[in-house]
């Protein structure tokens, strides 16, 4: 069952890329990747519980101002810059009334390949980025310049000491980083971004000290994976990951109610909690049914 993180029972979903109707997907098990029909299918389940599409700072202003915010407000951020951001999801949450956040990676703009991060690929050219911003339903914000995790064995998230680094060199490490990508959308957004998320969702107290000291953040966002020394706050955000990758029988419908249950249930509603329920129970039957009608083929 997915536990509660998002601060303020405002809830903040995380998505990567939206994809058309087969499609290659991205990551190990899809899991980066969202259909496009799936994902439109959820933005409808979401206008119908009454959902408002809010900016980050709109939420921030509401955690640490205690500004009001509209009737069950939520957060839709996107991560990475796939090229998908711009062609596919945006038509689809201005048909649907709602607004979201893009946190790009900068180094990667232009890529169609990018080593180290799962072999993604369709990231966004610079001049989709900033024909993005113009167009008004994706707000930019940072994710970094190079979206660096230091190893894979064991995993070190980018705000992290690298293998024989000591803290000066770390601390000038991620300065450098975040300061290249806040000029560069500054330089193709005519402004620059106040707000980031960790590459890979987490992040470390000394990392989050130079995000919001030395380069010039507001706050910045992490996922349910963050480093054991953060505490969330309205400066260290989490961020809600539902099962996206699930293809199995009945899939479409049980992620579309996944992402609305994930909203309900941050927010405090029970109704959320049923939602869970029944997808998770359903994507567990199904599993089992696949799993023993493999078995009964095998015999």
């Amino acid at each position: 069952m997915h536990r509660r993180l998002c601060l303020g029972r405002v809830p903040i979903l995380v998505f990567h890329s939206v994809r058309p109707r087969g499609a290659p997907m991205e990551g190990a098990r899809g899991e980066l990747s969202l259909e496009a029909d799936v994902f439109e299918r959820g933005l409808v389940e979401l206008r119908a519980s009454g959902c408002t599409a809010i900016r980050c700072a709109q939420l921030f202003d509401h955690l640490q101002h205690g500004a009001p915010l509209p009737p069950r407000p939520l957060l839709l951020t996107f991560d990475d810059g796939w090229r998908d951001t711009f062609t596919v999801a945006t038509p689809i949450l201005a048909r649907h009334g709602f607004v979201a956040t893009l946190f790009v990676a900068t180094d990667l703009l232009e890529r169609d390949h990018a080593p180290g991060i799962g072999g993604v690929t369709g990231y966004l050219a610079a001049s989709e980025l900033r024909a993005l911003a113009l167009q008004g339903t994706f707000e930019v914000q940072a994710h970094s310049a190079s979206h660096a995790i230091l190893a894979r064995e064991p995993l070190t998230w980018f705000g992290e000491r690298a293998p024989g680094e000591d803290e000066a060199t770390q601390r000038a490490r991620i300065a450098a980083d975040l300061k290249r990508c806040r000029t560069r959308i500054a330089e193709l957004c005519r402004a620059a971004p106040e707000f980031l998320a960790w590459p890979g969702g987490g992040a470390s107290n000394v990392g989050l000290d130079v995000a919001l000291r030395e380069a010039g953040f507001k706050a910045t966002f992490l996922t349910e994976r963050w480093a054991a020394e953060v505490t969330p706050s309205p400066t260290a955000l989490p961020r809600a990951f539902f099962s996206q990758h699930w293809r199995g029988p009945g899939a479409d419908a049980a992620r579309a109610w996944k992402m609305r249950g994930v909203v309900e249930w941050e927010r405090g509603d029970w109704s959320g909690y049923v939602r869970l329920f029944l997808a998770n129970r359903w994507m567990g039957l199904a599993r089992q049914f696949a799993r023993d009608r493999s078995g009964r083929e095998a015999r």
